[in-house]
């Protein structure tokens, strides 16, 4: 193996992914922001870098179990906050660092 083949190997790696947020704004009292699963993965937001597919698994696995303990199975009600900081970590992905999606169009 030369150097050039093990320094391509070192810079691969993952990134954890968030769905971007957007605001809805439709000139009323509930203006909320929402998780927007469905934007080119260039917008998504980076939530960390890890070395491997395996590590990027267990992070996003954490951020999806902690963003639903945050639930109160004792409240009925949860706020548009709460659900779309969960339903923006259930959206989230690992992705490889080469993956063209990133660099948008």
């Amino acid at each position: 193996m030369n150097l050039r083949h093990t320094a391509s190997i070192a810079l691969v790696g993952w990134y954890l992914m968030l769905p971007p947020l957007i605001q809805n704004s439709n000139n009323s009292v509930s203006d909320f922001t929402l998780t927007d699963p469905k934007a080119p993965l260039s917008n998504w937001v980076k939530q960390g870098t890890f070395d491997s597919a395996r590590e990027c698994e267990e992070a996003l696995q954490k951020l999806v179990t902690a963003a639903e303990a945050n639930q109160d199975s004792e409240v009925v009600v949860m706020t548009i906050s709460d659900l779309e900081k969960i339903r923006q970590a259930r959206s989230a992905k690992c992705v490889d660092m080469d993956d063209p999606r990133l660099k948008g169009n």
